[in-house]
């Protein structure tokens, strides 16, 4: 299932370069300990803001709110701010074939 995750750094109660400390941390154990079970197909930084943009793939909505509450390092400084599940937009359109499909052949039986 993927995941898109937006979510903002918070200080409370870090200096600056305590947070710049603890995002290093946070990254290096990204490097070193990728998730189980979960695959993350991409992170961005975004310009000038303390904001970062994931996308992941995992089992479940409730594997992913395990590992975001209870192994990030920085959990406790990171404010989700849209975490999004996304669908297959090849899927989708299989599936809006099929529903166009299926209600023009009920409009000409009418």
């Amino acid at each position: 299932m993927l995941f898109y995750i937006q979510m903002k750094w918070e200080p409370r109660g870090l200096s600056f370069d305590e947070l710049m400390e603890a995002e290093l941390a946070e990254t290096q154990n990204a490097a070193a300990n990728p998730p189980v079970g979960m695959t993350v197909i991409g992170i961005w930084k975004v310009a000038s803001q303390h904001r970062v943009i994931v996308v992941v793939d995992v089992e479940s909505a409730e594997a992913l709110d395990k590992h975001t509450m209870f192994v990030l390092p920085m959990r406790g400084h990171l404010e989700f701010e849209q975490v999004w599940a996304l669908c297959d937009y090849g899927k989708f359109a299989g599936n809006l074939t099929k529903y166009v499909q299926d209600s023009a052949g009920s409009n000409q039986k009418a």
